[in-house]
Formats: C-alpha cells, structure tokens, sequence
C-alpha cells in the first residue's frame, strides 16, 4: 500500500530528491487531494414529559325493540262446496288464509269448506333507551423548565 505524504505537513525545506529540478528548467508542482471525514454525534437538545388520560362520558341511545306477534281469526264458512281441492294458502294483503276442509262422501267427492283461519302479521316498535359509556383519550405535552430547546 502506498504511503501517502502530506505536502502541508513537515518544515519549509526544498522538495526531496524525487523532484530535483537542478538540471532543467522544469517545475515541479505537487499534487493535493483532500479527504472529507464525517462523523455524527447525538446531542439531546431537550425532554419532554407525555402524560394520557382517558375519560368516559355517558350518553343514551335508542336501541328499539321489534315485536312480531299474530292475530288468529276462525272464520267459519258455510254450504261453500268444491270438486277440487282449495289452494292451500292464499294472501290478502298482510294477512295469510288457510282453508280448513273436509271430505265428504257423496256419490261425487266433493270438498266444503268449512272454516277458513286467517292469520294477520303485525309489527310494532318499542323505544328503549339505554345508557352506554364512551371513552375519549387525550395527551398532554410537557417540557420541563431546565430542558434545553433549539
């Protein structure tokens, strides 16, 4: 490896024998390269102190309550007498019919119906208000007094 050799460093004495010049006419300038050396260095500069705190607050929401319930109405029906057999189930509007029959022997098969039962959907709504907690965090900074700042 090659010794390098600082020109600005050591006396102010001639050049050595590599550069003897004595002889010609010729000058001799030296060469420089500088090198850059870089380091870093951690400096606190100051402190500071976080501090959290969570508070609950309470609030009322409207959690409504769904009720389903059904109306059953016997209807009887009289002298209404069919070859077929009626639809099992048939809608009018919300509500749901279901015929009740049975056979009768004739010399013909013959079905009357006899009651019909009629099934009614009703909805309904009941408010209930219920209280909950909500949370809410906030922080808090601090820089204590003999910290240093920039």
């Amino acid at each position: 490896m090659e010794q390098r050799k600082d020109p600005l460093q050591g006396s102010n004495s001639l050049p050595d024998n590599n550069y003897d010049n004595s002889n010609s006419n010729e000058v001799v300038i030296p060469v420089i390269e500088e090198y850059a050396v870089v380091q870093k260095e951690i400096i606190e500069t100051g402190k500071v102190h976080l501090r959290k705190t969570v508070t609950e607050d309470k609030a009322i929401v409207n959690l409504p309550i769904i009720n389903e319930s059904y109306d059953i109405t016997r209807v009887p029906i009289s002298n209404e007498v069919h070859d077929n057999p009626p639809p099992a189930v048939r809608y009018e509007g919300d509500t749901m019919i279901i015929p009740v029959v049975k056979e009768v022997t004739v010399m013909v098969k013959r079905y009357e119906v006899i009651e019909e039962v009629r099934i009614t959907k009703k909805t309904t709504e009941i408010p209930l208000m219920q209280e909950i907690t909500l949370r809410r965090e906030s922080v808090h900074i601090e820089r204590p007094a003999n910290s240093a700042s920039e």
